[in-house]
Parts: structure tokens; C-alpha cells; sequence
């Protein structure tokens, strides 16, 4: 995350690269990590506004950005770091990584139920994530947005759950663990068929 301030008022000015690191495929980072550079910006009214692109060494030199910009906000005064960390938690837009393991185990505590290993989210406690087993007759449920719509199970969506009795999954069904965050993100472990 790219943050440029300037406080008109203090003069105050400060641009940072904020790292908010995905702690489920980096676990060994921090979750932030803060680099401060300083900055004199352009007051003057009659200077252009570039984003991902301009002039902006103060030697003429054009200086473009390689890579992608989305979420582009815009404030009329300087936010607070606590307003910063609150924007990016509200931007929960990567869904959980589910776990694998997808089985319907003949043996161990949940024998002839449907097993998996619990998801893990950037965002979410692991505890916190739901489940929801869905099934179908035919192989109608490969992504969690056709699991949803052709699922003939009607399981509730459960917290903290890896096993579920499968009595309503019979033999030939396809069936599917889907897990969601708490910002609504859901995705498929994929499908088995008994």
C-alpha cells in the first residue's frame, strides 16, 4: 500500500510503502511492515496530478509505474495510521486458502463421513471461518459460485468443522467442502465423488 501525505497546515509531509503481508502464504513476515521516505511535494495549483505516471525526479525525467493500481483513494486531509490499518482490514478480497485433504475417510473418528483440513485466511481466524458441504448428483459443483446453485445437500454453513457425516451423500455423488471468510469471500476445496 502506497501512502503520500502532505499537511498543508503543518507542513507536515510524509510518503510511506506499506507491506501487509498475506500471513497464510508468509508466515514468517509481520503482517505490516513500514517504510518512510521523505518527499517535497508540488504545492503549486497549476501542476498536473499523475498516478502511475509523470514528472515527478523534478528533472524532466518521465518515470512510469510497472504494475498494477486498484483501490485509488483520494482525501481531503491527512488520515490517521489507524484509519490506514482499519481501510485495508475492511479490504478483505482474497478468499481463504483451503486446506486439501478432501476424503471420505473408511476409517479414524469421522469413518464414512467427509473429511478436510481446515482453510487458512490473511484476514480471518482459522476458528472463525465457516463450512458448508454442498452435493450434487452430477458434477455440477467445481467452483463455489455452481456449488451454491445446483447444491441438493442444504448443509448450514458451520464454524470450526473438518468432518460431516456424509448419510445424504450416496454412492456416485459429487460432493464439495466450501469455506468462507468474514468478508463474504468463499471459495471450493474442489470436488470428490463417493
Amino acid at each position: 500500500m502506497f501512502i503520500s501525505t502532505y499537511d498543508e497546515v503543518t507542513s507536515t509531509q510524509k510518503i510511506e510503502l506499506r507491506n501487509y503481508f498475506d500471513k497464510s502464504n508468509s508466515p514468517d513476515k509481520d503482517s505490516r511492515q513500514k517504510t518512510s521516505v521523505s518527499y517535497t511535494p508540488t504545492t503549486s495549483n497549476q501542476s498536473r496530478f499523475f498516478i502511475g505516471n509523470g514528472y515527478g525526479d523534478g528533472l524532466g525525467k518521465l518515470n512510469l509505474y510497472k504494475g498494477l493500481i486498484d483501490d485509488v483513494r483520494i482525501y481531503s486531509r491527512v488520515i490517521s495510521d489507524d484509519e490506514i490499518d482499519t481501510i485495508y482490514n475492511l479490504s478483505d478480497s482474497e478468499p481463504p486458502i483451503p486446506g486439501g485433504g478432501l476424503a471420505f475417510p473408511t476409517s479414524g473418528s469421522c469413518s464414512g463421513g467427509l473429511t478436510w483440513n481446515k482453510a487458512e485466511d490473511d484476514q480471518t481466524g482459522q476458528s472463525e471461518l465457516l463450512y458448508k458441504v454442498v452435493k450434487n448428483s452430477a458434477n455440477r459443483i467445481s467452483n463455489a459460485e455452481s456449488a451454491l446453485l445446483n447444491d441438493q445437500l442444504g448443509h448450514n454453513w458451520t464454524a470450526n468443522i473438518d468432518c460431516y457425516n456424509a448419510g445424504n451423500i450416496n454412492a456416485g455423488d459429487w460432493a464439495t467442502v466450501l469455506v468462507k471468510d468474514n468478508g463474504g469471500n468463499t471459495i471450493s476445496y474442489g470436488t470428490i465423488q463417493r
